[in-house]
């Protein structure tokens, strides 16, 4: 399973401790998922569909709960074959305008729904709620271990700017963009992601992703220390390859003898030894040089070297 599917199914399982949370859960959950009012025999219908079982059995719980009514629940065969949907229904005008009313949600006719809640008047514990809904129906997080992303789709029945009041607690920075003509409003910041999860009660998966993260944050610091640790040992072997062939045009041009005594020696074990570093050079050295002594020396060859180009 997906860390997605992970995520969801953990807050399919938080049952909110108070109704007006489970009013606002509720409410994301039927006007961002696949809701319909439709007609048959002269009675009303308002019917939720959904293939997540733990959904289903969360939206009958709250409906039972809250509004001590009969709900009907049938399971049907979706595409591709072997896929279940889970079908929830209430019956008659009278029930269905109880719900709609305590949910705050809008029938605006041909199918369409609008939430007509206030989030600025919420409670942060219900804006929360709302928002496990949303995520519930409509959201997506990416596995932490590759990226770090979270989004909502954004419905006409719930704005971006909706849910945006909803999470204002956490973060102003949340982003709109559009992909297959829906809008999406996410995030990629870690640290807000995590706030985001535990706002909505995913309390084991904020447990995962901080986990997530500390081993990415960690494998980065060592990858970069490893790349720099490699970037600097190109450059020093470059240098002292650069500095041997230097020496032996010196040699070449001059001869041993024309390099000073002082010298010699770092001369020598430099042509034997281009891609050792300062401090192994001055542990060959007898007596031991320390680096600054042997880059010293090193540095004096190759302003020789550089005279002998310019004569």
């Amino acid at each position: 399973m997906s860390f997605s599917g992970e995520v969801k199914n953990e807050l399919a399982k938080n049952m909110p401790a108070h109704n007006q949370c489970r009013m606002a859960e509720l409410a994301a959950i039927f006007i961002s998922g696949n809701l319909v009012m439709r007609e048959k025999d002269g009675i009303k219908i308002l019917s939720f569909t959904t293939e997540n079982i733990l959904i289903a059995k969360k939206v009958f719980t709250i409906i039972k709960k809250s509004f001590k009514m009969k709900i009907g629940v049938a399971v049907q065969k979706g595409f591709p074959k072997g896929r279940e949907l889970f079908v929830l229904e209430i019956y008659g005008t009278e029930a269905i305008n109880g719900v709609i009313s305590n949910l705050r949600i809008e029938y605006l006719g041909d199918g369409n729904f609008r939430y007509a809640g206030r989030p600025e008047k919420m409670k942060s514990c219900c804006r929360f709620s709302f928002a496990r809904g949303a995520f519930l129906m409509s959201g997506r997080i990416s596995d932490p271990r590759k990226s770090y992303h979270l989004e909502f789709g954004v419905s006409g029945a719930v704005g971006a700017g909706v849910l945006t009041q909803m999470l204002s607690d956490i973060t102003q920075e949340l982003k709109v963009s559009e992909r297959k003509g829906k809008e999406l409003l996410y995030v990629k910041e870690g640290s807000v992601i995590a706030d985001i999860l535990a706002a909505m009660g995913a309390n084991v998966a904020v447990l995962n992703f901080e986990n997530a993260r500390i081993l990415n944050e960690t494998r980065g610091m060592i990858n970069r220390r490893v790349n720099c640790e490699v970037g600097n040992l190109k450059k020093a072997a470059a240098a002292g390859q650069k500095q041997a062939t230097d020496i032996s045009m010196i040699i070449e041009k001059k001869g041993i003898e024309g390099i000073p005594e002082n010298l010699r020696q770092a001369a020598t074990l430099r042509i034997e030894n281009p891609e050792a570093s300062l401090q192994e050079l001055g542990e060959m050295m007898v007596p031991p040089l320390g680096r600054s002594g042997v880059n010293h020396r090193l540095q004096k060859l190759m302003s020789i070297a550089e005279g002998l180009r310019k004569s």
